[in-house]
């Protein structure tokens, strides 16, 4: 009987957003073109935003919800993908049954089910009085309710196989709860024949592109300030993917595009002369680095977390200090400047993609290690 796995979590669901399900969306391709079985499960958190009671015992619904579904498949092991608690991890070892965690995340497990600390910056994992500390500054009743959970759901990562982080910081930071030899690294990978690579385009004005979040943790404020700054400097022009609608008191040589499907993405990737992503956070991984660099782009970043592991400064990008937004505009001032140096470091990005991110890699290696779990 071929091997049968169940993927967990909410990043399975249609509706998530994200880089996490295109993960998913590849694992799932990479499992049916090695004939292995599969399912897929994920939870939805309560949208009842008045009953706070409902969403505080979640994770005890959650339970429920994985137990039944684990049953009714039998599957061999379990791959979860972490969201909102670790009631799959539970139910699976309730039945016997190995679990896979991956962690495309570093705090874990969060009171408020948010990223960031009350100041809206980056937040590495649950530490009392932190957490409880946070909830208040935030006026977060949720949290504070949930704070006394966090512990005991901590403590189900005893139950886990392995852990699969996407990248070596991930692991570090998560190696505060979990013992490192069981944590393996494995890099995101993207479709290099779908973020196929494009020569720079000629002519003005040049693109700037944006594709992240419009809020103050991904940097947006700098993006505009990147504009404002740029607005009479170059021919240049600055694309946001979000939001929809242009803010009040933005900058007029910004484009605000909205979201759009990832053909649409892959086209405005193709008509930008470089990406910025000014991140103040501690990103996991950068899965926009990676599609830019994919497509033959330079990408100036805020050297914050596993986005250090993707950029080799000055190669394939410029890295500098986080929050440094003078540091930011002058290394963009160098490639709006220099156009064979953007070109050089678009190729360079390119094979870095083909060498360390290819999405074809990155499956193998998940495919090996269920494997080998389910064999021990």
């Amino acid at each position: 009987m071929p091997l049968k796995v169940m993927i967990v979590g909410v990043s399975t669901l249609s509706e998530w957003k994200g880089g996490e399900p295109d993960v998913v969306r590849a694992l799932i391709k990479g499992l049916e073109n090695n004939g292995i079985r599969y399912k897929t499960a994920g939870y939805r958190l309560s949208t009842n935003k008045l009953s706070i009671l409902s969403k505080t015992f979640n994770g005890y619904f959650a339970y429920d919800f994985y137990l039944k579904k684990l049953k009714e498949e039998r599957p061999d092991i379990v791959v979860g993908f972490t969201d909102y608690d670790f009631s799959y991890i539970e139910a699976a070892k309730d039945l016997g049954m190995p679990v896979i965690l991956v962690s495309q995340i570093y705090w874990l497990i969060c009171p408020k089910w948010d990223l960031f600390k009350w100041d809206r910056l980056s937040c590495e994992g649950p530490v009392w009085p932190e957490c409880f500390l946070c909830s208040l500054k935030s006026r977060n009743i949720l949290g504070l309710l949930n704070v006394l959970r966090t512990n005991p759901t901590l403590s189900k990562l005893d139950f886990v196989d392995r852990v699969i982080a996407p990248s070596k910081f991930v692991a570090d930071t998560l190696s505060r709860w979990i013992p490192r030899s069981k944590i393996q690294v494995i890099y995101n990978g993207v479709d290099i024949n779908f973020w196929a690579k494009r020569e720079l385009p000629k002519g003005v004005p040049k693109v700037i592109l944006y594709y992240s979040s419009p809020i103050r943790s991904k940097g947006f404020h700098h993006f505009l300030e990147l504009a404002r700054y740029f607005k009479d400097k170059h021919q240049v022009e600055f694309w946001s993917t979000s939001p929809a609608f242009r803010p009040l008191f933005s900058p007029k040589n910004v484009k605000f595009l909205g979201w759009m499907p990832k053909k649409e993405l892959r086209e405005r990737l193709w008509r930008s002369y470089a990406v910025v992503v000014p991140s103040l956070w501690s990103e996991p991984f950068g899965l926009v680095v990676a599609q830019s660099m994919a497509v033959g782009r330079p990408v100036v970043a805020y050297g914050a977390g596993g986005i250090k592991e993707q950029i080799d400064n000055m190669k394939t990008g410029f890295l500098v200090p986080v929050g440094d937004i003078h540091s930011l505009k002058e290394k963009l001032d160098i490639l709006l400047s220099d156009r064979s140096l953007a070109e050089e470091m678009g190729n360079n990005g390119r094979r870095t993609v083909e060498k360390n991110f290819d999405e074809r890699d990155m499956v193998k290696k998940y495919v090996n290690v269920i494997t080998d779990v389910v064999k021990r």
